[in-house]
């Protein structure tokens, strides 16, 4: 005869297995596996693009060359374009590379650090090499290594010193997050920034546009500029091909004027929104400048004033 407590501790284990089986059949399906949740990516840091005025480039990097994958964006613009810091931080200059020739570090703010490579080493508009790497040459005249910058402040000028020697002057322009390997900055490049001029921070200044009339509606101007101007800083940009609306409500007789000079210059069965139109001039008003105001030319002057 079996005993009470046998048969109590039996029947134990058996309900306790029931349980468990019972548990592991009544579970529902889950069903297949749910896919990762995809996080949307940070947006990029919109930096400064730093070449002032005329420029073009191609996604390059990580092209062959000679002595392994090309590290960074080749940006091409004239000889002695303004180089631009693309985001606050602290330059360092650096002489001591016959392949990179004049160069120097923009150890940005966000810890990501920027390369700017082959930068000017002539005098003159030609490729006469007579020049080094020193202020006024390949740095911005009065700027010291290990001085901070703010972003979109001259730091240097496009040349094709090293062994970019005797190629189309650019900018070898490399970006290292927090000074690591070297990623490609063709995206940020895309979406940065593009001034179009520069003037130290609240310094007056007033800007001569000079192109081509794409739009009038609404009494404001939109207009292709070719060539700007900037006083007092006696700057001068050209081949800019780039579209501005010029914000201050046009009169009636400067709207006729720009119509008239659109409509000339577009065969007859041409749209009004037509994108080529007659010569224009503009003179903007004297105001002060902000790295964080709209790059349209504002409070326009008439033309000649």
């Amino acid at each position: 005869m079996v005993s009470t407590r046998t048969t109590a501790r039996v029947l134990l284990v058996l309900a306790l297995f029931g349980l468990g089986v019972g548990t592991a059949v009544a579970s529902p399906d889950p069903g297949p596996p749910k896919p990762p949740t995809k996080h949307k990516p940070p947006p990029l840091m919109r930096i400064v693009f730093p070449v002032l005025g005329s420029a073009e480039f191609s996604n390059d990097f990580g092209a062959p060359r000679g002595h392994g994958s090309h590290q960074g964006v080749d940006i091409l613009a004239p000889r002695h374009a303004l180089a631009l810091a693309a985001e606050p931080g602290r330059v360092r200059f650096y002489t001591g590379s016959s392949r990179a020739g004049c160069m120097l570090y923009l150890d940005g703010a966000s810890g990501t650090t920027y390369l700017y490579i082959h930068l000017n080493n002539d005098l003159t508009d030609q490729n006469d090499n007579r020049g080094s790497c020193v202020n006024g040459v390949a740095f911005a005249r009065g700027l010291k290594s290990g001085a901070r910058v703010a972003a979109a402040q001259p730091i240097g000028f496009v040349g094709d010193s090293g062994d970019a020697n005797g190629v189309h002057p650019h900018l070898h322009f490399e970006r290292h997050p927090h000074g690591g390997r070297a990623t490609n900055p063709y995206r940020y490049l895309l979406a940065a920034r593009r001034l179009l001029f520069y003037q130290p921070p609240a310094a007056m200044f007033t800007l001569a546009l000079s192109g081509s009339v794409v739009a009038v509606a609404d009494g404001s101007l939109r207009l292709r500029v070719n060539t700007l101007r900037a006083f007092p800083q006696a700057l001068t940009l050209r081949r800019l091909d780039r579209p501005e609306r010029l914000d201050r409500r046009l009169d009636r007789r400067e709207a006729r004027r720009a119509r008239n000079r659109l409509d000339g210059a577009r065969p007859r069965d041409a749209p009004s929104s037509g994108r080529q139109g007659g010569r224009h001039q503009r003179r903007t008003n004297p105001a002060p400048s902000r790295l964080a105001a709209p790059l349209q030319a504002r409070d326009l002057a008439a033309p000649g004033q």
